[in-house]
């Protein structure tokens, strides 16, 4: 569990880092940025939304097989090989 649960710490970590550095950049829907008046970009809030969910998912995708193998190994052979 502690596996799964640093994984998507870590991915959400880095959903909110990323938005936080694409606001900064001025690519965010303030509509005051030259990027917004250049290229016209749009920042959709569903699209914040989709962007969460599937960080979400891939990060628990990711995070399960090391969850899993973990689980599966017992204290003894840790310390054994360690």
């Amino acid at each position: 569990m502690q596996f799964l649960v640093e994984g998507l710490l870590v991915g959400v970590l880095a959903w909110s880092h990323g938005r936080a550095a694409q606001r900064s950049v001025g690519v965010g829907s303030d509509g005051n940025s030259a990027v917004w008046r250049l290229y016209h970009v749009r920042l959709s809030p569903i699209m914040l939304l989709l962007g969460f969910v599937g960080i979400v998912i891939i990060a628990t995708i990711s995070s399960v097989w090391p969850s899993v193998s973990a689980a599966r190994k017992t204290v003894s052979n840790i310390l054994r090989y360690q």
